[in-house]
């Protein structure tokens, strides 16, 4: 069905490292919404709409702009509940579960990465770029109201950071974060494009290499160490001893979709 965009505002954010970033709205024929979405190219991100069942039904989109993608989210955020368009499910009473909340943690990560860019492309100091970093995850986080407990961990962790008492991350770790926003600083666009595909090439294995280490060392504090499930849960961090459990057998989040998808066949 023919698209109709309605005039955006001015997008220009020049000298700020910021990229701008749009609420969008999708309306049927007769006015009514249908749905609300945030996107940096609403234009792409309605291309992965088409698949949904209520497509046809969409009529005209309209775009509200906003300087950064933090505060496009949050008037997503706003709009979603009151508004009541028709077909959103995440933002509404209806999607409160763990797949929402991982969605917000993905967003939350998306944040931290786009603020920490930002902040160095702006002059900023890595250790500047990395609060700056950790307070739009955070903010994020605590907009979305689906997990406060771990918002206001992060923000306590982000606090006792400004007074210089945070606890150190290991040196390893603080390397590998120093690796990735090296790589938000590489001038270049080109350059930049470049390193950052070199990587992505070598994730999945080296993702699958780190999740086979954390699950060896997981089962060397279980069975040679003889620590609880608890215990473990609690260095791990951020999980349950179910989850830490799961862990131990090498169970991501693809593969317990699976493995339940599996079991619900008939027969199984």
């Amino acid at each position: 069905m023919k698209m109709t965009e309605a005039p955006t505002a001015a997008r220009s954010t020049a000298g700020t490292g910021e990229q701008p970033a749009a609420v969008y709205r999708l309306w049927a024929e007769d006015g009514s919404l249908l749905y609300i979405g945030s996107a940096y190219n609403p234009e792409g991100r309605c291309k992965g709409h088409q698949s949904k069942p209520w497509w046809p039904l969409v009529a005209s989109r309209t775009d509200e702009w906003h300087a950064t993608r933090e505060a496009a989210y949050a008037a997503e955020r706003e709009a979603i509940p009151r508004e009541s368009p028709a077909h959103n499910v995440f933002g509404t009473p209806r999607h409160t579960g763990p797949a929402a909340r991982g969605k917000v943690q993905r967003e939350a990560t998306e944040a931290r990465w786009h603020a920490t860019y930002a902040a160095l492309h702006a002059g900023a100091s890595r250790a500047e770029a990395r609060l700056a970093g950790g307070l739009a995850e955070v903010e994020h986080l605590e907009s979305s109201g689906l997990l406060p407990d771990y918002a206001a961990k992060l923000r306590a962790q982000i606090e006792r950071g400004e007074a210089g008492d945070q606890e150190e991350l290991p040196p390893e770790v603080t390397r590998l974060l120093d690796a990735f926003v090296a790589l938000a600083e590489i001038e270049d666009d080109a350059a930049c494009t470049y390193a950052v595909s070199a990587v992505l090439r070598q994730w999945p294995d080296l993702g699958s290499a780190l999740r086979q280490l954390r699950e060896d060392r997981v089962n060397a504090l279980r069975y040679d160490r003889g620590q609880s499930w608890g215990e473990i849960a609690e260095i791990i961090g951020d999980v349950t001893s179910a989850r830490a459990q799961q862990i131990s057998k090498g169970l991501s989040g693809a593969r317990r979709k699976k493995d339940a998808a599996v079991k619900a066949q008939p027969g199984k």
